[in-house]
C-alpha cells in the first residue's frame, strides 16, 4: 500500500494501480503457497480499491490472476497435495502462472521452479506431518530481488521445537532433523 499511496500523492494513477495489483496478486497467493495468512490487508479492501482506481482511469476491468490461473483451476486439492501431484508439465505451468503473476522478468523462472520442486519433495519425503518447510522471504520484498537467486528454506518441527539451519537444499534439512527426539515428544 505505501507504493500504492505514494503513487497516488504524486498523480501517478497507472503506476498505483500496477502496484496495487501486485500487492493483491502476492497477497491471494502467499496462503496457498505457504499454507499461512501473510495478515497485511483485507483482499476485500485492496479489491474495492483497484475497481474503483479502474473506472477512474479507464482500465478495463481486472481479473486477479493468482485466482483465475491457480486457485481456481486447483480447487479441489489442497495444500501439500497441490504441489504433490504436480509433474514436470505441472510444475513449468505453475512456475509460468508465479512469473507472470509477480511480474518477473522470465530469467527468475528457473528459481520458481526450483522452489516448487522443493516444495513438492519435501512433502513426498517428509517423515512426520509436524514438520513445516518455511523459506527465508527476505528476497520476495523487492521485485528487483524476487526469485533472483535460489531459495533458502529451515525445517521445523510444530510437534518437539527442533529449527534446521537455513539452506537451499531441502533433502539436506530433511535430514538434519532428529527423528528421535521428534517422535519422543
Amino acid at each position: 500500500m505505501i507504493a500504492y499511496n505514494m503513487f497516488i500523492d504524486l498523480s501517478l494513477f497507472h503506476e498505483a494501480y500496477q502496484a496495487i495489483t501486485l500487492a493483491n496478486e502476492i497477497q491471494t497467493l502467499y496462503p496457498h503457497v505457504f499454507n499461512k495468512s501473510m495478515d497485511m490487508i483485507d483482499n476485500k479492501i485492496l479489491i474495492d480499491k483497484i475497481e474503483q482506481l479502474r473506472r477512474e482511469i479507464g482500465i478495463e476491468e481486472y481479473v486477479c490472476l493468482v485466482d483465475k490461473h491457480i486457485i481456481n483451476r486447483n480447487q479441489d486439492i489442497k495444500g501439500e497435495d497441490f504441489f504433490t501431484q504436480l509433474n514436470e508439465e505441472g510444475i513449468e505451468k505453475h512456475a509460468l502462472q508465479v512469473l507472470e503473476a509477480l511480474y518477473l522478468p522470465p530469467d527468475r523462472i528457473e528459481n520458481i521452479k526450483i522452489d516448487v520442486k522443493s516444495l513438492k519433495y519435501f512433502y513426498e519425503n517428509r517423515f512426520c506431518d509436524s514438520l513445516v518447510l518455511l523459506q527465508n522471504l527476505e528476497h520476495t520484498m523487492h521485485k528487483e530481488t524476487c526469485y533472483k537467486n535460489k531459495p533458502r528454506w529451515f525445517i521445523e518441527c510444530q510437534q518437539c521445537g527442533q529449527k534446521t539451519e537455513e539452506s537451499e537444499d531441502v533433502d539436506f534439512l530433511l535430514n538434519s532433523i532428529d527423528m528421535e527426539k521428534c517422535i519422543k515428544k
